[in-house]
């Protein structure tokens, strides 16, 4: 059986660093407790993590022809219902980017490098509060 696609398995990485962002942990929140890489359409009753493929280019400096660009997205859902949800959207978003930010290898890839994050106040009428966070990665083929 072949193995999975490369990026899968970075997102894979990236779901387990993810994790292990707990108030144990010194982070400022539990977000780490449920974290997804499939969307899933239930609204969420705490904080959820979840990791979306962007688009893969290859990229106009590439060394190698295989060299590939990999964009992705981590997006922090925040129901209203819970007290301070925009402080606590806040502290999310700073222990995704604390997490991500420490050296991470990854399967065959470079480190990410972050891009941009936006806050979403209540898209589409939902009862959430929406962080999300861009980043680049490269690896090669």
């Amino acid at each position: 059986m072949a193995e999975p696609a490369r990026t899968q398995q970075i997102l894979g990485n990236l779901q387990a660093r993810l994790q292990e962002i707990t108030v144990a942990n010194g982070y400022r929140t539990d977000a780490g407790a449920d974290v997804r890489l499939e969307e899933s359409r239930e609204p969420a009753e705490a904080p959820r993590i979840t990791l979306y493929s962007g688009q893969r280019v290859r990229p106009q400096d590439a060394r190698t022809r295989g060299e590939r660009e990999f964009t992705l997205i981590v997006e922090a859902r925040i129901p209203v219902a819970l007290d301070s949800v925009y402080s606590l959207a806040r502290s999310i978003d700073e222990d995704i980017e604390q997490a991500l930010d420490q050296y991470l290898p990854q399967p065959l890839a470079l480190p990410l490098d972050f891009e941009e994050s936006l806050t979403l106040d209540r898209p589409d009428g939902l009862a959430e509060v929406v962080v999300q966070q861009m980043y680049t990665t490269r690896y090669r083929r």
